[in-house]
């Protein structure tokens, strides 16, 4: 039975069931949860959301408004200027990652638009379903294949293309905007790999040590425990989705203190490089990562949406099956080899988002030394965007 679309939402409430839906630049999802007794009805609600959306002109306005003031608050905060300041910096003017919303284009935007979008990605082929709870397999299998699985492609709908990957050429540097706020955010960004490559598993546990472990990493015990620099800094190695990930490190601190943070970041980077890790460390680290291995498989649902995701980004379909057993077989030496490959120090890029006279200067009364010194790269200033219009406002 079709739903009006302003009774949808007292429907759903009423069963006590949820429908939502995402979207982000690679790919979009609608979910539903509903109680075992009214499955059924819950279905019938989602494959109404899922294919006969009615894009009602007032939740298209609402959703315009509440993406303006989120455009008009782009250069609000130093972590807002850095996501998209980074992203330039790594892929480029032109890569649909780095596409941004402008006022003009959100004003242009229409209801025939976001009918026109949906239809075309209508297709079973850009498609994975997963399901959790309590139920009987075939039984399950049924309605799945009376539903979702009739679905056929709607109107021009196709198979979305290859994910594209960067054009772009990053340049290494130092890169800083000025931004008046008591504390900067820091990005160090250094090209790594995929997760297929051989050496990913070392490199996870290369990154555990180094800064991703928590309080048991370097970083952290050197900046937050040793030197009080930061609330917390943190590393991760990303698994290159659609093309190779990156090294990443992040971390908020006095503007001052960024070049000292900064130097201190790249000896640790340097120390890991050079000599291997003790036994006693290596063993601590690889035994909480197979310890927290669990809890990212931790209940049904869980499973199910990490399979979907898997399947949906083309990885392969056994790729953690024996995970924890090439965690526990990585060596210091392949810890040291993955670590002198991938963090290349002449490949860095660094963005600093504070207040730039205060950062170029650094501390010169506790650690003197001025920010271009802290590596062989070029500084840089870069200049905000215009929230509106996405142009460059000034020439510092």
């Amino acid at each position: 039975m079709q739903v009006p679309a302003d009774k949808l939402d007292d429907r759903i409430e009423f069963l006590a069931g949820t429908i939502s839906t995402s979207i982000d630049d690679s790919s979009s999802s609608i979910s539903m949860r509903f109680m075992e007794q009214d499955l059924k009805e819950g279905l019938d609600l989602f494959m109404q959301v899922l294919l006969q959306p009615a894009f009602a002109q007032n939740r298209i306005d609402l959703a315009k408004m509440n993406m303006r003031k989120s455009l008009d608050s782009r250069n609000d905060s130093a972590s807002s200027i850095t996501n998209y300041q980074l992203g330039y910096l790594l892929n480029g003017e032109n890569h649909y990652s780095t596409a941004a919303m402008t006022t003009s284009s959100l004003d242009s935007l229409t209801r025939d638009d976001c009918r026109s979008f949906h239809q075309g990605l209508m297709h079973p082929g850009n498609m994975a379903i997963a399901v959790s709870g309590r139920f009987e397999k075939k039984t399950m299998l049924d309605i799945l294949n009376a539903t979702v699985g009739r679905l056929k492609p709607m109107g021009e709908a196709r198979i979305s293309r290859k994910v594209p990957a960067p054009e772009h050429t990053r340049q290494p540097g130092i890169y800083v905007v000025d931004k008046n706020v008591p504390q900067s955010t820091v990005r160090i960004v250094i090209p790594g790999l995929r997760r297929t490559d051989s050496d990913w598993h070392a490199a996870v546990v290369m990154n555990q040590i180094l800064g991703g472990g928590g309080f048991s990493s370097r970083l952290m015990k050197h900046l937050r425990s040793d030197e009080g620099l930061t609330y917390g800094v943190e590393t991760r190695v990303s698994p290159g989705t659609y093309w190779t990930g990156d090294f990443i490190c992040g971390l908020q601190t006095k503007n001052r203190s960024v070049p000292y943070a900064l130097r201190l970041i790249l000896d640790e980077i340097d120390l890991i490089r050079r000599s291997p890790v003790a036994d006693d460390e290596l063993k601590v680290i690889k035994d909480a990562i197979v310890q927290a291995y669990p809890s990212e498989w931790g209940n049904k649902q869980a499973v199910a949406n990490r399979l979907a995701e898997e399947w949906m980004e083309g990885w392969p379909v056994d790729w953690w099956v024996n995970y924890r057993e090439k965690i526990q077989s990585v060596t210091a030496e392949e810890v040291l080899r993955v670590a002198k490959k991938y963090l290349d120090p002449t490949r860095v890029v660094i963005l600093v988002v504070g207040k730039a006279a205060e950062v170029e200067a650094g501390d010169e009364k506790d650690h003197p030394g001025l920010l271009k010194d802290v590596a062989n790269l070029p500084l840089r200033r870069l200049s905000l965007r215009d929230p509106e219009t996405n142009r460059i406002v000034d020439s510092k």
